[in-house]
């Protein structure tokens, strides 16, 4: 019987780990006329492989290449990608019957133009055509290998697919698939605390003005999508009028100001259509009267404006005052009282051509006092906040000249955080344009923001000076935003590589307490490849997940929990630094549920410390915590409260899913008592609680209870079942 048992487990062990064979994985074979619907695809392709690009407007010639391929093998796959237009790829692959319980690996190896990026994707090969996974290949010219692990919790038609939305010539070989048995399990967060439930504050909204309203700080370039619209404008202000046909510059005016140092200045050469307007953003309290002021001059007849208004639809201005320039200064003031809440703006227009300039603005309430520049902090406890798309927080803010450093809004969202005891997590990053190597890529942060800096000195002196700015009060620093998204990183990945070992080695000459967060990506297979060459030098890993439903967190974090393995990191920590679920326009009574069911998920299968992205009344990625006017609280910033009085001093012991999909997880609360937390995100089902359990209470996420009946049914919103 022993011998027995063992050949059937080495049978097992032989069968479990297989690659299966796709057709024609060497690329051999006679190729035949590439089968397309578009003229701009041409040549032949490899026996087994297709071309799916002709839904997308691109050039794409397909060869045979015999010269320089990998051996054993006397062809591969050449392709010579010319073009690609407007939103779509080009797309090479084969489809397979994937199946549930398994992990999937898919690989090959490419060659080609150097600095082309090349995706490999498991994807669904029906619609909605979901990336399962996704791994990027930086070509060097020289042959790689690309493969990323993909755990499968549905049986269903996949598609082994390559894409790219850039021109490049390249060869591809030696394609694999490689299947074991690995089902998604639990990785169980035994004790969450407070410092667990991570959290963003509302961004753009917590650190609104007013703000240099004098115009004595410094002046950054205008970020527009405009390219008519160009120069510098004063920090905390920014251009509106990428909406209209206009052409414009803006500068520093330090010839003759109404007041101080400085004063805006833009100088309008066309107004096609619409009008021209400088804008800073502001926490405007609903019902609230607000009284501004502002010292405005333009060229003799110019028509200019001055508002206090709504930022969002429908734009309503609460006070706005249009005068006829004089060319003297003008002090104009407006009163109005605020009819909504939420974010507004104190703007600046111009209707006619000339030069405008503007100074010394006030705002006070109908007390005559300023509105502070405050956070409108949770309401619900968070542990953690990670400072990113705050105000004052970027490298592009702390130091907008080289060597001339604002702390003003970075110093008071640390002591924000002390007087509320949370830690805080600092992004590192985004480029001022001075110190980027490439100072035309641009984003909302910034020209030159989602470039690696020049010069990596200009780098570490920037860490250096925050980390003992703030040494012994931030101990949690975030190497990159995103690196995989160009919105954020334009870098390679060799770049990204060295500002994380000099961040690691820069922080902790400074204080040993430090602790570095890897840059945080989106793509597990991007993160793969960052990891395989910062494993010695990143304390946590970070990383972001967007899903609808909660549910497929656990899939993806299997498929993290693979990675770290793999490239050694298993033992570290693991940080969603960013994660949401929903958006602003989900129903009320979904919202508790599904934000409830993101932390549950994510502390059931291996998340360390989830941020939710954020505190706020929801927007595209994520569903409200608050109403609209960033303070009060809904049924999700409410369901997080109960959620963590549930969880915090309480043990999760076990997390299971049932036949019917009801998910389970099983507590022993701080009083020493047993306790279920149930949820179906199908539908109703009945729950039968274990052999040896008495259901006394059920708790909501609402905060009531109830006593249990004979009966329970999980349902879409979690609740809480606790025994005598």
């Amino acid at each position: 019987m022993r011998l027995g048992a063992t050949i059937i487990a080495l049978i097992v062990a032989l069968t479990a780990t297989q690659a299966r064979a796709l057709d024609n994985p060497k690329f051999e074979g006679a190729y035949t006329p590439v089968q397309a619907t578009r003229a701009t695809i041409t040549g032949i392709v490899a026996p087994g492989w297709i071309d799916n690009s002709s839904w997308a407007d691109v050039t794409v010639r397909y060869a045979k290449q015999t010269i320089g391929t990998r051996t054993p093998g006397s062809a591969c796959q050449q392709v010579k990608l010319t073009s690609v237009n407007g939103n779509g790829e080009w797309q090479y692959m084969q489809e397979f019957e994937a199946k549930a319980g398994y992990k999937y690996e898919p690989g090959l190896w490419l060659k080609g133009t150097r600095g082309a990026r090349i995706w490999l994707a498991l994807r669904q090969a029906t619609a909605p055509f979901k990336a399962l996974q996704d791994v990027p290949a930086d070509l060097t010219g020289a042959w790689q290998f690309i493969t990323v692990p993909s755990h499968i919790t549905k049986s269903e038609r996949l598609s082994f697919m390559l894409h790219a939305d850039n021109p490049a010539t390249f060869c591809i070989d030696d394609a694999s698939l490689k299947k074991s048995l690995a089902p998604v399990t639990p990785k169980i967060l035994a004790k969450p605390t407070l410092a667990t439930f991570g959290m963003h504050i509302e961004n753009y909204l917590d650190s609104k003005g007013p703000n240099n309203l004098n115009l004595e700080g410094a002046f950054l370039p205008v970020n527009s999508s405009n390219p008519n619209i160009t120069g510098r404008i004063g920090r905390h202000w920014f251009d509106n009028s990428d909406w209209a046909d206009v052409k414009m510059s803006y500068t520093a005016n330090t010839a003759s100001p109404h007041g101080g140092k400085n004063a805006q200045r833009y100088t309008v050469s066309r107004i096609t259509t619409g009008y021209v307007q400088a804008a800073q953003l502001l926490y405007l309290r609903n019902g609230q009267t607000y009284n501004a002021s502002i010292w405005l001059r333009g060229t003799k007849g110019m028509k200019l404006g001055f508002a206090l208004r709504k930022w969002t639809e429908p734009y309503t201005d609460y006070a706005a005052r249009d005068v006829t320039a004089t060319g003297d200064w003008q002090y104009v003031t407006i009163s109005g009282k605020v009819s909504d809440a939420g974010v507004s703006a104190m703007m600046v227009r111009a209707y006619s051509t000339g030069t405008l300039d503007f100074d010394d603005a006030s705002l006070k309430n109908s007390s005559g006092v300023t509105p502070k520049l405050a956070l409108p902090w949770p309401s619900t406890p968070i542990g953690t906040w990670r400072l990113w798309d705050q105000d004052g927080a970027t490298w592009a803010n702390l130091e907008p000249e080289k060597g001339k450093w604002d702390f003003a809004a970075l110093d008071q969202a640390v002591k924000e955080a002390e007087a509320n005891k949370a830690r805080i997590v600092l992004t590192l990053g985004q480029s001022p344009t001075w110190a980027a190597a490439r100072p035309a890529d641009s984003s909302y942060n910034g020209a030159g923001a989602p470039s690696e800096p020049r010069d990596m000195k200009d780098w570490t002196n920037y860490l250096r000076k925050v980390a003992t700015r703030y040494k012994g009060r931030i101990f949690y620093y975030e190497v990159w935003n995103e690196p995989n998204d160009p919105t954020f990183y334009t870098g390679s990945m060799a770049k990204l590589v060295e500002m994380t070992k000099l961040a690691n080695a820069t922080l902790k000459q400074v204080d040993s307490r430090n602790r570095l967060i890897g840059a945080s990506p989106y793509v597990v297979g991007y993160l793969q490849q960052y990891l395989a060459k910062v494993s010695d030098h990143i304390d946590i890993v970070g990383y972001h997940i967007y899903n609808d439903p909660p549910e497929d967190d656990a899939r993806i974090l299997a498929d993290l929990r693979a990675v770290t393995s793999k490239t050694g990191l298993a033992s570290k920590r693991l940080w969603i630094t960013e994660g949401g679920t929903g958006n602003a326009s989900t129903p009320s009574n979904q919202q508790a549920g599904l934000a409830a069911r993101k932390y549950l998920v994510n502390f059931a299968y291996g998340t360390n410390r989830f941020f939710w992205y954020n505190w706020g009344p929801g927007h595209s990625i994520g569903l409200p915590m608050t109403k609209a006017n960033g303070i009060t609280r809904s049924p999700g910033g409410k369901a997080i409260a109960v959620l963590q009085s549930w969880l915090i001093g309480a043990t999760i012991q076990r997390a299971t899913v049932t036949s019917t999909n009801t998910w389970v997880i099983k507590l022993q609360t701080p009083k020493s008592k047993t306790a279920y937390i149930i949820w179906n995100p199908t539908g109703a089902k009945q729950w039968t609680p274990p052999a040896g359990f008495r259901p006394k209470s059920i708790f909501d996420l609402a905060g009531a209870s109830k006593a249990a009946s004979s009966v329970i049914q999980a349902k879409s919103e979690p609740v809480m079942i606790v025994g005598p």
